[in-house]
């Protein structure tokens, strides 16, 4: 979707590529509105799980300290890159969050040679980034050997972004499906790890959008989501409902000690004190109040109504009142 739209969690933008004004979005061309649609439901994710106010948290966080860090009154000249202590802090965090959303495409080759690679084994292994943060977490990353005959092997790191790209990609081709004929890597992948560690799930397309969902719930999405999987299977249960997927993701999570809900509550209000402070003065007061309204209602949808973005996917029209919930519930 590059070429035609993107969307920038750090500022909660979408941009389309189109002359086109966006007041009216059904009038759109069906290209311009499907991608929309897609880079809208990256707005929602991040707004209504853990894994995407972590983001936002962290981005906000690093730009506040490296702000702070040049505002001293001794210092007369700024040069860029930043050096010095601060600065390495952050690039720390920033390999970090890296680590969390993984791969996003197959590097070295063409995306008509990517889609070519198939996976073969799936591999967990301590990423040391993640282990100087959680220390005591047991979570791994996902590392999927692929191969493609008479080509070199490539490895793929199940992550953030390949789960947030497969779930966009599920629901943009529900409706949309003319205009859905996107690279198997990142768009198709979670499908791809399904079938390899738990095909029993696939009795129908919603658990597995279910899935990617619910795996963004936790700071660790890749994990979450292989781990699932594994849980699922080593208790031979099989999910005949997104329902069931999710309330399965938020019983293991409950067992496991990962309490999502104090979480988004804590960056909720770490990024309403973080904003006020980049924010601090008054031609950037409208930008701060959407800003923190977007992430507190983007909040309370997930702790009121917990199937909300289910109740998107199983719509029968893409710009229905559960899309636009996230402002107007």
């Amino acid at each position: 979707m590059a070429e035609e739209g993107k969307y920038l969690t750090s500022f909660l933008e979408i941009f389309i590529n189109t002359e086109k004004e966006l007041d009216n979005l059904a009038l759109l061309e069906p290209q311009d509105q499907g991608t929309y649609f897609h880079e809208y439901v990256h707005y929602i994710q991040d707004v209504t799980t853990c894994s995407g106010l972590s983001r936002i948290w962290n981005s906000f966080d690093r730009f506040r300290q490296l702000v702070a860090s040049i505002q001293s009154e001794e210092i007369t000249e700024v040069f860029v890159p930043l050096q010095g202590e601060i600065a390495d802090e952050q690039r720390k965090h920033i390999e970090f969050l890296k680590a969390l959303r993984g791969s996003g495409q197959i590097t070295g080759v063409t995306p008509e040679i990517a889609d070519t690679y198939e996976l073969i084994s799936v591999d967990y292994e301590e990423d040391p980034k993640v282990a100087e943060y959680f220390p005591s977490f047991r979570a791994t990353r996902v590392k999927l050997l692929l191969k493609s005959e008479g080509r070199a092997d490539k490895v793929f790191i199940f992550g953030e972004a390949a789960i947030s790209e497969s779930m966009a990609y599920l629901i943009e081709r529900k409706f949309y499906p003319e205009l859905n004929i996107l690279p198997k890597y990142p768009y198709k992948v979670a499908n791809d790890l399904v079938l390899q560690l738990y095909p029993e799930l696939l009795t129908n397309e919603e658990n597995l959008f279910a899935l990617c969902d619910v795996a963004l719930m936790h700071n660790m999405p890749g994990w979450a989501f292989a781990e699932l999987l594994n849980e699922m299977k080593g208790k031979g249960i099989v999910p005949q409902s997104g329902e069931e997927v999710i309330q399965f993701g938020y019983d293991f999570y409950d067992a496991s000690g990962w309490d999502f809900t104090a979480y988004m509550k804590e960056a909720d209000d770490a990024l309403t004190h973080i904003s006020t402070q980049i924010f601090a003065n008054a031609h950037f007061e409208p930008t701060m109040k959407l800003f923190q309204a977007s992430i507190e209602r983007g909040r309370l949808l997930r702790e009121n109504f917990p199937l909300a973005v289910l109740d998107i996917y199983r719509g029968d029209a893409p710009l229905s009142h559960n899309f636009y919930k996230v402002f107007n519930f």
